[in-house]
């Protein structure tokens, strides 16, 4: 009878453990998926600074042809007075 209870409760005490390593292991997991959607974000932010910074890159070329336009109109304007 003492024989039989013991090994009840060493199979309990065996399933206990059992659950707790598969908590453990659950915990793990969702660890895992915290850090990879950590990564994700990470990589989203840097896809955006890349697209700003293209953006500006853009913007910038832009400003440099206006400005490229602009010393050419003066320079052309120059050459009219002087001929005149």
């Amino acid at each position: 009878m003492v024989v039989k209870e013991l090994q009840v409760q060493m199979v309990v005490k065996e399933l206990q453990v059992q659950m707790v390593v598969k908590e453990l292991q659950a915990q793990m997991v969702v660890k895992v998926l915290q850090a990879q959607m950590v990564v994700k974000v990470l990589q989203v932010q840097m896809v955006v600074k890349v697209l700003q910074v293209l953006m500006v890159v853009k913007e910038l070329k832009v400003v440099k042809e206006l400005l490229v336009q602009d010393l050419i109109g003066d320079q052309i304007g120059l050459r009219l007075i002087n001929i005149i």
